[in-house]
């Protein structure tokens, strides 16, 4: 695999106008010693994540933005420059890196195919438009993933654009958080009781089914603290999840599903042992499933549920007494 280093310099410079930018040169050259190190991919999305971080963070005053259709169809969505400034520096950086690789991101509908025993990435360049369009100080941030060829997600690199901080994984590199500059591993538990834990919502508690409710609240009789909502980004609000802050977080069953969303998640709950289960309304049953990659944007018609591997038992039996 080669690394045009010049190329991707000049693209750099370039798009910054030769103002201070991040030294994404020196990254590269590390990961560009040995061009069959299988550390490279997670050491250039890294990369990649750092410079787009940059891109919106310089964008942040100035940023023009328009209103784009949801896929629900209605006129509400938003676009910024911010994105698209993103998306552009994501996919030159990958044409010129992994030219044989796919790429599915969420503007403008780039959806490039992988050629022939190669597999894609996905981009979501600014998740959390709306919240950078109010210039929230939190819920903005930026997700690069990569499915191997065999359809498994090997490696994602999810950053933070107010705080800074960046979550991932590769092949050679565990799940870590870097927050000020150090990275430092990361691993959820299933050590603390749900009473001493919140549930994460980014809606309101009326908006779910009576027995969910209930199970929010341990003063309603449920198993959990208390609730929290939040809006913005979703890779932000499940890394929650990742980093132990909260116990559970729940969408809602009106939602979609979306290659640049799903996959970096699917990807990190993975190897964060966070399981996917499934509340079907209609039918009031709840099981856990492996979700699919999705490939294009589908609706979602369950509630979906991410927690802890070890409190999954406990949350499913409660339901099932209770429905």
């Amino acid at each position: 695999m080669q690394y045009d280093i010049i190329i991707l310099y000049n693209y750099v410079q370039k798009s910054h106008k030769n103002k201070p930018v991040f030294k994404i040169g020196i990254i590269l050259k590390t990961a560009m010693k040995n061009t069959n190190n299988k550390n490279n991919m997670y050491q250039l999305m890294e990369a990649m994540v750092k410079e787009a971080i940059q891109i919106i963070q310089s964008e942040a005053a100035v940023f023009s933005q328009k209103v784009k259709t949801h896929y629900s169809g209605s006129e509400d969505d938003l676009v910024t420059s911010a994105d698209l400034k993103a998306q552009d520096m994501y996919v030159s950086m990958i044409q010129k890196l992994f030219p044989n690789e796919g790429l599915i991101g969420e503007e403008n509908g780039l959806n490039t195919p992988a050629k022939e025993g190669h597999g894609y990435f996905t981009i979501d360049p600014l998740d959390g438009t709306k919240a950078f369009g109010r210039m929230q100080s939190i819920g903005s941030g930026t997700m690069i993933a990569h499915v191997n060829k065999d359809g498994v997600v090997d490696a994602v690199c999810i950053g933070d654009i107010n705080t800074g901080e960046i979550y991932g994984f590769g092949e050679g590199h565990k799940p870590s958080r870097t927050r000020f500059g150090v990275k430092s591993p990361m691993k959820a538990h299933g050590d603390i009781p749900l009473t001493k834990k919140y549930v994460l919502l980014k809606d309101h508690t009326e908006d779910f089914p009576g027995v969910l409710q209930k199970l929010f609240r341990a003063k309603n009789g449920g198993i959990f603290k208390d609730i929290e909502i939040s809006s913005g980004s979703i890779g932000l609000l499940v890394a929650r999840l990742w980093k132990n802050e909260v116990g559970m977080f729940v969408l809602r069953p009106d939602g979609f599903n979306t290659p640049w969303d799903n996959t970096p998640l699917i990807g990190m709950n993975k190897v964060m042992d966070i399981v996917h289960i499934k509340y079907n309304i209609a039918a009031k049953e709840v099981e856990v499933f492996d979700p699919t990659l999705p490939k294009e944007i589908t609706k979602k018609d369950y509630i979906e549920i991410l927690i802890h591997k070890d409190y999954a038992d406990e949350v499913i039996d409660w339901i099932n007494q209770h429905k």
